[in-house]
């Protein structure tokens, strides 16, 4: 099972999804809730979710590279926290591009 801290990752990431949803029903490009990146517009919260997810996804990739070598507890415990927040992301409709499979690969 996840940690308790990786739990509470988890959970503030769903809960950020409450917290954006009342921005996400305007659909008028003119309204503060829509913003323009490259000659396309966007869903600014939803932009912000993927942003918070995958700087999440980053923080853990850089953390997981700083341990040299995994006791066999220690990867069990890190396989089931990565495993849940990929869930968490999947749950979110995020957009990880290849940080899943690199994640995965420094875990085997």
């Amino acid at each position: 099972q996840p940690s308790d801290y990786v739990t509470r990752i988890g959970e503030h990431m769903l809960s950020l999804v409450q917290q954006l949803e009342p921005h996400m029903a305007d659909d008028d490009p003119a309204s503060p809730s829509s913003a323009k990146e490259e000659g396309g517009m966007h869903n600014e919260p939803l932009y912000w979710l993927d942003k918070v997810a995958n700087k999440v996804l980053d923080t853990l990739t850089a953390d997981i590279e700083k341990i040299d070598d995994f006791s066999d507890k220690g990867k069990r415990q890190m396989s089931a926290d990565v495993s849940y927040l990929l869930n968490v992301m999947k749950a979110l409709d995020v957009d990880t591009g290849e940080k899943v499979p690199k994640l995965m690969k420094m875990l085997e």
